[in-house]
């Protein structure tokens, strides 16, 4: 059975790595669309200030975790967007199996 165009924005997505550039950007259009966004990050390089216009949005909630660790989002989500990365050779170098 086909979801309907409504039905299909109700539902929640996940942007991991969601503070960062990309990441945030993502998340603000996603919540344009009509999806519900669950932003998981670190913040080892996202920031806050990609994500402050956002945090009051009632379809955005976010999770302050490195995603190196199970997350309890407490509902399903439809996607997964993995956007969570230490973009930064140095970072790679000192830590590869976390960045």
């Amino acid at each position: 059975m086909r979801q309907t165009r409504n039905a299909r924005r109700a539902k929640a997505v996940l942007v991991a790595g969601g503070a960062g550039f990309l990441g945030s950007h993502l998340c603000e259009a996603l919540l344009r669309n009509g999806w519900r966004v669950i932003c998981a990050d670190n913040f080892l390089t996202g920031r806050m200030e990609n994500i402050i216009s956002i945090m009051d949005h009632p379809g955005f909630r976010l999770i302050e975790q490195d995603i190196c660790r199970p997350l309890d989002l407490g509902e399903p989500v439809e996607r997964i967007f993995n956007l969570a990365c230490a973009a930064s050779p140095p970072r790679y170098q000192a830590d590869p199996i976390h960045t």
